[in-house]
């Protein structure tokens, strides 16, 4: 019998024949030893042995049909193997991924209860399992909840008028004081009609985030949900390429990333007054900036303090000892959602620690970035797709990007987001550095602190004053989503600790 070539397609209906024959041969030896041999012993006998006798001679002479017996032993071993696995086809560099397809005649389909597709199915190789640090929080039954009432709704209807609403600030600021805006008009809805009616366009020459937060119709709340998360949407050619950095981050060695939205940032340093990390000349220069800006009211920080407090962006190098501890391993891809980062070397602390760092210059190509790179908006709202779409959201200090962000990925279903407790965590990192704790004991006490700091579900909790309050769109929970269950234990989630340092800080 003919090997099997390495390059020929092996089916069950061709293998079954061949192995069929290579038994046939056997058993033709076999019958031809019996008709041309006598004696009792004689089958054992070759036909070309004629004088095997002494005390060796039966082994010798049964050696022949032995070969026969261990032959066809071996291929019903074949045949047993071979029909037991899924992965029948090529042998070679293809290794089987596909069951080639059986040529069988029309009458052997049809009268026959194994049909071709049951030898042509794909061997799809199972996803694996999604590792516990890029698993979302359990939300329980929360799903969105925006859509007007049917009998609310107005098919053909004309539009009253317009508006056009004049904001101030970044891009998330501006979202938000166009979407908040909705929440004062209501209170005096007629005669604000009566006036829309008669001008057709109404200018808002300056709009607060602050106007309309807590305390209001459940309607309007859906309303500025609806308009927020999907009446707002960026232009096309910025929606598309967010979604291209996204799959290059996804293909780059890890189908998950985390967006770390680094405010380590030369504004942001001097604003809050930090500069812990940083060399004396860094830190004057900080202060003179916080000095030359005439609307930012404090000007003399004492900046450890601010940081004892909570009140300071995490260093580059708090913020990857904080993803270390969190269990998140060297080699995860981590996108920075931020500007040019302060310091000499600063950025080297969290590169050390983690290699795989990118950012959209890093991930976009040239005349990718050509029509986005002079205007800073729209570079924010590149970075505000691939951090809405990340596995992880980690802030290390609270903004308007952080807030807008981390509300989307609750209303979008409870998207993992990290926000560290900055006040506990500066106090263990540095009964780190000083040895006074071990790192094993540092790492279980991270862990500890931040267990309910992942972006699950809890109720938006008003402040006593509009400023300490929490921000609508930083939770729409409650007004734009719902539980048909309450979840484990019968009680509403609670916020988490240390919500008030989230509030002011």
């Amino acid at each position: 019998m003919a090997p099997i070539s390495s390059s020929t397609p092996i089916t069950r209906r061709r293998l079954i024949d061949k192995l069929c024959r290579m038994s046939d041969e056997a058993d033709e030896d076999f019958d031809h030893q019996l008709h041309y041999n006598n004696g009792p012993f004689s089958f054992f006998k070759p036909r070309h042995c004629t004088n095997c006798k002494g005390p060796f001679g039966f082994l010798m002479n049964v050696s022949g049909w032995m070969r026969g017996l261990v032959a066809v032993l071996l291929s019903l071993v074949i045949l047993m193997a071979f029909l037991s696995s899924d992965r029948i086809g090529n042998f070679g560099t293809d290794r089987g991924k596909l069951v080639k397809k059986v040529k069988l005649r029309a009458d052997m389909v049809y009268s026959s209860s194994w049909k071709e597709e049951n030898l042509t199915r794909l061997v799809r190789k199972p996803k694996p399992p999604v590792s516990e640090i890029f698993m979302k929080p359990n939300s329980g039954s929360y799903k969105q909840c925006i859509e007007r009432p049917k009998n609310k709704y107005r098919i053909g209807s004309v539009p009253n008028g317009y508006l056009i609403p004049d904001t101030n600030g970044g891009l998330n600021q501006m979202r938000m004081g166009i979407n908040l805006m909705y929440g004062p008009l209501h209170p005096g809805q007629r005669d604000f009609a009566k006036t829309l009616k008669k001008y057709k366009v109404v200018k808002f020459t300056h709009t607060d985030a602050r106007l309309g937060n807590n305390g209001l119709a459940p309607s309007i709340q859906r309303l500025r949900c609806r308009a927020n998360y999907e009446a707002l949407r960026y232009r096309e050619e910025i929606v598309e390429l967010g979604r291209t950095l996204v799959d290059r981050l996804r293909k780059n060695g890890s189908n998950h990333y985390i967006a770390l939205h680094l405010r380590y940032e030369k504004d942001m340093l001097s604003f809050t007054g930090c500069s812990h990390n940083l060399t004396q000349k860094e830190s004057e220069e900080l202060k003179k900036m916080r000095y030359q800006t005439p609307h930012w009211k404090e000007k003399e920080i004492n900046s450890i303090e601010r940081r004892a407090q909570g009140g300071c962006p995490m260093t580059p190098r708090e913020a990857a000892v904080f993803l270390k501890a969190m269990g998140y391993p060297s080699n995860t891809n981590i996108y920075i959602v931020a500007g040019e980062i302060y310091g000499l070397n600063s950025i080297d602390d969290l590169k050390s620690k983690y290699p795989n760092i990118y950012t959209h210059y890093s991930l976009a190509r040239s005349e990718e970035l050509e029509p986005l790179k002079s205007y800073q908006n729209r570079l924010a709202a590149l970075d505000y797709i691939v951090a809405l779409e990340s596995d992880v959201f980690v802030y290390t200090y609270d903004g308007n990007m952080a807030k807008a962000v981390q509300g989307h990925r609750r209303f979008e279903g409870f998207r993992k987001t990290i926000n560290p407790h900055r006040q506990k965590f500066v106090g263990l990192i540095d009964k780190l550095d000083r040895g006074e704790i071990t790192w094993t004991e540092f790492e279980r006490r991270v862990k500890k602190d931040h267990e309910k700091r992942l972006g699950g579900p809890y109720e938006r909790k008003p402040g006593f004053t509009p400023r300490q309050e929490e921000y609508f769109y930083a939770n729409p929970l409650p007004g734009c989503q719902a539980s048909s269950a309450r979840p484990s234990g019968g009680t509403t989630p609670v916020p988490p600790e240390g919500l008030a340092e989230v509030l002011v800080g």
